[in-house]
């Protein structure tokens, strides 16, 4: 599994888990003590602190943008290192205020109503 795809893992579920966060909050009855998002800021510093800033990962980074205009570079390689630029964008995007999270996420399943029903 190449270093970018547990990225796309996690952000791609991360909404849920902010989600289940706030209806976890719901639940008990408890307001939220952040403004913003939570998961999904924690998950970019962690994911650049420790992955792409890891000196082994940022030299092999460094060593495929020297070669990105080279007739032989893999397509494959490319696709990576556009991930890992998306990746240090998204982060300019954060942090996430839960108000506008809240307007553009569908919620797929309200526990809430589940478990008043039981």
């Amino acid at each position: 599994m190449a270093v970018s795809d547990y990225f796309d893992l996690f952000r791609n579920n991360t909404d849920r888990l902010e989600d289940l966060w706030m209806q976890l909050l719901e639940f008990l009855n408890l307001p939220n003590p952040n403004e913003h998002t939570v998961f999904r800021q924690m998950h970019y510093s962690t994911y650049i602190r420790v992955v792409i800033k890891n000196e082994e990962i940022k030299a092999i980074i460094e060593e495929a943008q020297r070669w990105k205009d080279h007739k032989d570079f893999a397509p494959q390689l490319e696709q990576h290192l556009l991930k890992i630029d998306q990746i240090m964008e998204g982060a300019k995007k954060l942090p996430e205020p839960y108000a506008g999270f809240c307007k553009k996420y569908k919620r797929q399943i309200n526990l809430n109503d589940a478990a008043s029903k039981s």
